[in-house]
Formats: C-alpha cells, structure tokens, sequence
C-alpha cells in the first residue's frame, strides 16, 4: 500500500469514489467465494454418502 495518491493530493470525493467501488466489487468477490465453498462442500457429502 503506498501513499503516492495522498501526496499527489487527489481530491477526496475522488478516492472515496474508487474505495466504495472496490469495497463493493471485495463484498462481491467475499460471496462468491462463500457460495463457491458451500456448493464444493455441498458436494464433497453428498459423494461421499454416495461411495460410503
């Protein structure tokens, strides 16, 4: 993490802009992840109850 924006001084609606829309594509990338590991382990049991 550098601070070349702040001392560049970029105005502040502009990086609070860029945050919001990364702090909304990380909520994104958050549930993604969570529905991807539910539905693996989802998986997981339900082959394994298979083979068992």
């Amino acid at each position: 993490m550098y601070t070349t924006n702040a001392s560049r001084g970029l105005p502040r609606h502009r990086s609070r802009h860029l945050t919001e829309r990364y702090t909304r594509w990380a909520m994104r990338g958050v549930i993604a992840v969570l529905v991807i590991a539910l539905l693996w382990l989802v998986l997981a049991f339900h082959l394994n109850g298979q083979w068992m």
